[in-house]
């Protein structure tokens, strides 16, 4: 064998490390493509790429960086003042005639039935078809002026 020989089979064996320096690349050139990852760590504060190369096939561990670690939210060392915390909220059920009353926004007669409620012993029922009993007057007010309207121009 012959040192060109020679040559050629180390260059195919570890191929060449590339650096930001390297401006002169032919065109003509084959450029082989590394195998394995090229880091470049710098030892100084000049952040020089040509101080020190490591080669790696796996990337960077990254479990010893706390640089920007979230801060520590333990409970021991809370001082949250214990009058501003809030009990968590209890929904309540609704009332039948509460329900009545949403229910007569998709069908109307449902507030004529729920302005029976008005003699509850319940005061929070009693309340809801207040408003159950108001709603049907203005409905049905509304419901019979426009009939009396058509029928009217129709007459004409």
């Amino acid at each position: 064998m012959t040192i060109a020989n020679i040559d050629s089979i180390s260059q195919q064996q570890s191929p060449p490390l590339y650096s930001e320096r390297d401006d002169n690349i032919n065109n003509n050139s084959f450029v082989v493509i590394p195998p394995v990852a090229v880091i470049h760590i710098s030892d100084s504060h000049e952040h020089s790429p040509a101080n020190s190369i490591i080669t790696s096939e796996y990337p960077p561990s990254y479990s010893a960086v706390f640089k920007d670690s979230p801060p520590n939210y333990s409970a021991t060392n809370s001082t949250i003042d214990p009058s501003l915390i809030i009990e968590p909220f209890q929904q309540q059920r609704w009332s039948k005639i509460k329900r009545i009353y949403v229910c007569g926004f998709l069908f109307w007669p449902f507030w004529i039935v729920g302005s029976f409620y008005i003699f509850s012993s319940n005061l929070d029922d009693r309340s809801w078809a207040r408003k159950c009993l108001f709603n049907s007057i203005i409905f049905s007010s509304m419901f019979s002026y426009v009939i009396v309207t058509v029928v009217k121009m129709n007459s004409e």
